[in-house]
């Protein structure tokens, strides 16, 4: 394999394309096909990825895979722009099911270019992409990973996907879309991926949920949330707990670096009211406006953990929203730091 080491990007949820396996239409994310597919859209519905193993520098701008979303697409553009050396994949995947089923195929992907010549792979991730990361870490380790950007990653969940399943409005599409292709709020309370991106015990100790301004207890806020997915809680918790072990060893891998950012109006809790009316917003400007701070600093544990070999420093914050940290200019020169040989 030329040129230097292999660059992954894995995107955050809802950014990979997904296709009708039958015929290959795509339908995430194709209004057309949504018309005459609503139902597909269901976790019981196989659907499928394309592209993962095309080194993107081999095709034109206008052929590449760029995923959904435009700060994605960005990001990809400059990757291959500014390493126009080095091969360059974009990791699509089913992002409805688990985190560990994304980590099977991102092994594939991995052991793929290894045979094809490639000592070892470098990833850049964002968001839900970083716990695909994490799950791929704690099933297989970090031998093959050379350097690791980890930018906007929810560690210990979000608030928003609470927000999310009690009123089925994703913020990054608008509701009059979401309405008409049928992905109901029933219907993503049946992701398995969604479900693990709730917000950690540990965050909840930290962030209770409350009632008329008091915090519940611990039993009633896992009460609450499994009302909310009833189907998808406990395998949610159980890979919330599982892929600890690859955050850990994450934060322990010198060429591993964390881009977070902060200073946006940010969910940091809901009230639910006693008399049945919608939950009350409960807001902190201690993050990225869809993750928290103290989520992408793993509660905490990212504090103090120095910088690389070449001095960089392995935890940096910017003050930009959680898209936006795909493009942020500060954002991305760190990052070409970072990658450099």
């Amino acid at each position: 394999m030329s040129g230097g080491t292999p660059i992954i990007y894995i995107p955050g949820i809802m950014g990979s394309q997904l296709y009708l396996p039958e015929d290959g239409r795509k339908i995430w994310f194709s209004p057309a096909a949504f018309l005459t597919d609503t139902e597909r859209l269901d976790i019981s519905s196989p659907l499928s990825v394309k592209n993962n193993g095309i080194n993107l520098q081999t095709r034109k701008t206008l052929q590449r895979e760029h995923g959904v979303l435009k700060t994605d697409i960005i990001l990809i553009e400059w990757l291959c722009m500014t390493f126009p050396e080095t091969p360059v994949y974009f990791f699509s995947y089913d992002f409805r099911k688990s985190v560990i089923d994304a980590a099977d195929e991102l092994k594939q992907q991995i052991d793929t270019l290894i045979l094809e010549g490639a000592e070892k792979v470098n990833i850049v991730c964002h968001s839900m992409g970083g716990l695909v990361t994490s799950a791929y870490v704690t099933e297989f380790g970090c031998d093959l990973l050379n350097k690791i950007m980890m930018i906007g990653v929810p560690f210990e969940g979000s608030y928003e996907v609470l927000r999310i399943y009690l009123t089925g409005d994703l913020l990054e599409i608008p509701n009059l879309i979401v309405e008409t292709v049928g992905l109901t709020r029933e219907m993503m309370a049946g992701y398995p991926g969604l479900a693990e991106l709730i917000p950690t015990k540990r965050l909840l100790s930290a962030c209770p949920i409350q009632s008329g301004g008091i915090p519940l207890a611990e039993n009633i806020q896992e009460a609450f949330i499994r009302s909310l997915i009833p189907d998808t809680y406990d395998s949610a918790r159980e890979v919330q707990s599982r892929i600890r072990r690859g955050m850990e060893l994450l934060r322990e891998k010198p060429d591993c670096w964390f881009g977070v950012g902060v200073g946006k109006t940010t969910l940091q809790s809901i009230s639910i009211p006693d008399n049945g009316t919608a939950p009350v917003r409960i807001e902190s400007t201690e993050g990225d406006s869809l993750v928290l701070t103290a989520s992408a600093m793993m509660g905490g544990d990212l504090e103090n953990i120095g910088t690389d070999a070449k001095g960089n420093v392995r935890v940096r914050k910017f003050p930009v929203r959680h898209t936006n940290l795909l493009h942020y200019p500060e954002t991305l020169k760190w990052i070409a730091e970072c990658l450099r040989e």
